[in-house]
């Protein structure tokens, strides 16, 4: 028997037989990682509380014959989010997390992202769509994809005016070119990308250290949607997000 310990956040329940769970775990150690929880949906299961979406524990895991089983749960941290929004959006984040996340591949970022993200979301501090939007931006670069911001997409030059720029899949647009776009694209100031750089550049603990207004907001989460099409995927709990906020 080999047993192992790894410390990871609940991205998704999957029910199995009766009273049996198949969660899909965000690990530190292990990367993303399907693990059995025999009995978990019982009510006087020991594995009840700690095999719940959301849930951040150190969890001892059995490997063997090539599949991994919960032996013990020692709970972290709950996120108990409780209003509408707040469980729109995360159950938002960790779809997005199962989908851009391999299997056992090391995702330590990615799993110090949603942490921090969902710590920032229990504060109440921000609002949930500009937290959405760094969330987007942070993730796209950890998973390889990065907006360019500097240089105009079309004829390279860097930005010096930040005057009738648009956003687009790729990144900025300068003013003399911004015509030449045919995909979809939005207008956007300097402050929104202010905000862009400030993520792409900075390390996940400070990334939510500042706060828009309601306009650029609404500016910045909507470049945020739009960068997020290099991924070509579609998110179930995207629907909920549109009758939110």
């Amino acid at each position: 028997m080999s047993l192992i310990k790894a410390k990871g956040i609940v991205l998704k329940e999957i029910l199995v037989g009766e009273s049996d769970k198949i969660i899909v775990l965000l690990t530190k150690e292990l990367g993303k990682i399907s693990v059995g929880a025999k009995g978990a949906r019982k009510s006087k299961s020991k594995f009840l509380a700690g095999t719940q979406l959301f849930t951040y524990a150190e969890y001892i895991i059995d490997y063997k014959i090539g599949k991994y089983y919960i032996k013990e749960i020692n709970i972290i941290k709950n996120f108990n989010f409780k209003t509408y929004d707040e469980i729109c959006y995360s159950s938002y984040f960790v779809e997005m997390i199962d989908k851009v996340t391999f299997e056992s591949i090391k995702s330590e970022e990615s799993l110090y992202l949603l942490i921090t993200t969902f710590n920032i979301i229990l504060k109440n501090i921000l609002d949930i769509k500009q937290i959405c939007a760094i969330f987007r931006f942070k993730l796209m670069q950890i998973s390889g994809y990065q907006p360019n911001i500097t240089n105009c997409s079309f004829c390279q030059k860097e930005i010096l005016d930040y005057n009738n720029l648009k956003f687009f899949i790729e990144g900025i647009v300068c003013s003399k070119c911004n015509s030449n776009i045919k995909q979809k694209s939005i207008i956007v100031n300097y402050t929104v990308m202010y905000a862009i750089s400030y993520i792409l550049c900075n390390d996940i603990k400070d990334i939510f250290k500042f706060k828009l207004d309601e306009l650029n907001i609404k500016i910045f989460y909507d470049a945020s949607e739009l960068f997020l099409e290099n991924l070509e995927l579609s998110f179930k709990t995207d629907k909920f997000l549109n009758t939110s906020s």
